[in-house]
């Protein structure tokens, strides 16, 4: 009666500690199909607006004039406020790797 009863309990044990693994699986699936499909989402909105004001600039680039950054909270040139802001997005895409528990 002992052994049965403990065969049973051992089967129930591994029983709830596959379907907890099983449970983890499926959310780590989950949650990297999320980060893949809202970062592609993400992306493909950025370069859709990149893609509109760059033909904005070009029609429109006599017609509107940008404000100069240079001199601004330090800022000496356009090329150095794109690096800051791409090094920006690229820590901000690794933090939200990272607190998917992906990286």
């Amino acid at each position: 009666m002992q052994s049965a009863h403990a065969s049973l309990l051992e089967y129930y044990y591994q029983f709830n500690l596959a379907s907890k693994q099983e449970e983890q699986l499926q959310e780590i699936g989950y949650i990297a199909t999320v980060t893949a499909i809202s970062t592609a989402i993400s992306i493909g909105v950025g370069f859709g607006i990149g893609k509109i004001v760059g033909i904005a600039n070009k029609y429109l680039g006599n017609l509107v004039k940008l404000p100069d950054l240079s001199g601004v909270a330090g800022i000496q040139s356009v090329p150095k406020v794109q690096q800051f802001l791409h090094g920006v997005s690229v820590y901000l895409m690794q933090a939200s790797l990272s607190l998917s528990g992906i990286g």
